[in-house]
């Protein structure tokens, strides 16, 4: 019993920060674009927080310089390699799992292949029998931070209501006066911004390495699919995927922390109701 309240309290606070990375799928798929290019904008945030923790600054810092960085780099790929496929879907796909692959080699060759592990010392919180470490907890709560800012911003602002019409008909969004093109820029550009500061707001909980995106990215495939295009269901999604892949890897293997976000994903997948095909529609 002590185990299972254990392994559940720390699958809450190590899915958490996964929301954001799971919005930034959600967001692309709403502007019909698989974006198999998303692990490489989390291991950005994260090696971007390595680089903040070797220079004495906090890691969790580095989630905004990250986020920039992604931004800007997400809008130029979009620009060069999303729009001009946008009639082809599957082409689009291919070309960024091509860019995420190809992030995988920059990564190792600047950073080497070895894993590291970001500090962020902060004290341990013991409830009853549950350990929890203080990093978990701040992290955790500056992703519940961010995930309520870009609630307030989806649906208090008018570049967040224009994002959701041109996701519901492109077509009225455009008879309304929306450059709908240059919206799906942003959003898709914003979409790998909210990875590249997951990542950075998991780097201290998470080993640090070139191939961490690929299970970031399947985690964060499986919470959009599960959970659809609100932020209330990605976050409850990526909760509940957390507690389920550590319970796993915890009563059975390491492996099925990777594995079972897999399953859930082509699941999903083969069920052709799922949002995720709707969103991928839009």
């Amino acid at each position: 019993m002590e185990l299972t309240t254990q392994l559940i309290a720390s699958g809450l606070l190590a899915g958490a920060p996964y929301a954001l990375a799971a919005w930034g799928a959600a967001v692309a798929l709403g502007a019909g674009v698989l974006n198999l290019a998303l692990g490489a904008f989390f291991t950005l945030g994260a090696y971007l927080a390595l680089e903040a923790a070797a220079r004495g600054i906090p890691a969790f810092y580095a989630a905004g310089p990250a986020a920039a960085a992604a931004l800007a780099l997400g809008a130029g790929i979009e620009r060069l390699f999303v729009r001009p496929l946008r009639p082809w879907p599957l082409a689009s796909a291919v070309v960024l799992l091509a860019v995420g692959v190809a992030g995988e080699a920059i990564f190792f060759f600047v950073w080497g292949g070895a894993e590291r592990s970001v500090p962020l010392r902060l004290s341990v919180v013991q409830i009853e029998h549950v350990v929890v470490a203080g990093a978990e907890l701040f992290v955790t709560a500056g992703v519940t931070l961010g995930v309520f800012a870009l609630m307030a911003l989806a649906r208090h602002t008018r570049a967040g209501l224009a994002v959701r019409a041109a996701g519901d008909s492109a077509e009225i969004a455009a008879a309304s006066g929306v450059h709908v093109e240059r919206l799906r820029t942003w959003a898709f550009a914003a979409g790998c911004a909210a990875a590249a500061a997951a990542g950075a707001f998991a780097s201290p909980n998470t080993p640090v390495s070139p191939s961490m995106g690929r299970a970031a990215l399947l985690f964060s495939l499986a919470a959009a699919a599960i959970g659809g295009p609100g932020l209330a269901g990605l976050f409850a999604a990526s909760l509940a995927l957390g507690v389920i892949t550590n319970s796993a890897a915890g009563y059975l293997a390491p492996q099925w922390g990777v594995l079972v976000p897999a399953l859930v994903f082509t699941a999903a997948a083969a069920w052709r109701g799922s949002s995720l095909w709707g969103r991928a529609r839009a």
